[in-house]
């Protein structure tokens, strides 16, 4: 299979940046360009006549551009041999409830949905 090394390498780095920017500490103790420019610290409150843009809000636009650059790339060879809808709606559907599956999980293995108070065990349990 012939890859596009430099999408593969953009998608990459921009799901990287949308878990970096997903466990951003808030209360001022990063500095403004690290959180989205309408949020600023110490309040974090969304304030719109605030203008401008940091690397937190062009991560997903990032990623959406090279899913959407991926997708003729990852479907001409099942286009060039024929495949029916069926096929095509049903990887499309294995796709949805993998993705649906690993949020879910992901998202209840957070420290802080384990736990009120969470604790070194807890903290280890999330980095799995």
């Amino acid at each position: 299979m012939n890859r596009e090394s430099s999408l593969d390498a953009l998608r990459g780095l921009a799901i990287l940046g949308m878990v970096l920017s997903g466990s951003i500490a808030f209360g001022g103790v990063l500095p403004a360009w690290m959180y989205h420019a309408q949020v600023p610290p110490p309040l974090h409150q969304f304030d719109p006549s605030l203008p401008g843009i940091t690397w937190v809000d062009l991560v997903f636009p990032f990623f959406l551009f090279s899913m959407g650059a991926a997708f003729p790339l990852a479907l001409r060879p099942a286009i060039d041999e024929h495949r029916p809808f069926s096929y095509f709606a049903g990887v499309a559907a294995k796709r949805y409830f993998l993705l649906a599956f690993f949020a879910l999980f992901t998202q209840h293995l957070k420290a802080w949905v384990i736990a009120p108070a969470p604790g070194i065990k807890e903290h280890g349990y999330s980095l799995l």
